[in-house]
């Protein structure tokens, strides 16, 4: 009687070993499923659960479906085309642009709609220093046009004087900032298919303009009018 009584008492531990045993390994596999899932997840839905795609997220206001987004580490998530701190994302910094910074968002912000149909680029005969032709060049190039040509009305001037949306630090964009703006132009929209000024100067007779027709960036006098897009970088 008192073997069967230790054999009996024994075999309750060990069942019940066993059930901590199965206890933990269904937590462990629980923990991997929510890490695994964690992992892959790039923000929360309306309902709190993760999501690896971009929409129902909950802003940074906690409204939902807002823009900007929130990541599951509190990173904006925007896509060109957004509306964004006074008007719409044009362009989003890439791996290898000037001013990228891997982990963080920065690009371009196009204003809505086109600041002049016909503007002069200003100042014919007049060299301005205003040579930068990369992304992030146009705001330095914009205040070198706006500092040696005195000329109201110049596109340039349109651009650097603009207050829009709550922000007063839009620009003349460079040839590669509006070449960007050309390629997303469907996303962005307002465009003409028509020229429109950039404020890199090619000479003191001549400044480039982007062709939003045919994505073509010549050069023509400055005495010529034509249309006008501010930007601003974030």
């Amino acid at each position: 009687m008192h073997y069967r009584q230790v054999i009996e008492f024994n075999l309750i531990i060990l069942i019940k070993m066993k059930q901590k045993i199965y206890m933990k390994t269904f937590i462990l596999l629980l923990f991997g499923m929510v890490f695994a899932n964690d992992v892959s997840a790039q923000g929360l839905t309306k309902n709190g659960q993760s999501t690896s795609t971009s929409t129902n997220f909950i802003d940074k206001n906690g409204k939902i479906g807002s823009v900007p987004k929130l990541n599951k580490s509190g990173q904006i998530i925007l896509i060109v085309g957004d509306s964004y701190q006074g008007g719409i994302v044009a362009y989003i910094l890439q791996s290898g642009d000037p001013g990228y910074i891997a982990g963080e968002t920065h690009g371009l912000i196009a204003a809505p709609s086109d600041q002049s149909s016909s503007a002069y680029w200003g100042c014919q005969g007049t060299t301005t220093r205003a040579n930068g032709t990369a992304i992030g060049t146009g705001n330095q190039n914009t205040i070198n046009i706006m500092a040696s040509c005195s000329t109201s009305g110049i596109a340039a001037r349109l651009c650097g004087n603009l207050e829009l949306g709550g922000y007063s630090d839009w620009y003349l964009p460079s040839q590669d900032e509006l070449y960007k703006l050309y390629l997303n132009k469907a996303a962005i929209g307002g465009f003409a298919n028509a020229d429109y000024w950039t404020s890199t100067e090619f000479s003191s007779a001549n400044a480039f303009d982007q062709q939003f027709y045919n994505g073509t960036q010549p050069n023509f006098p400055k005495s010529y009018t034509m249309r006008v897009r501010a930007v601003r970088s974030f």
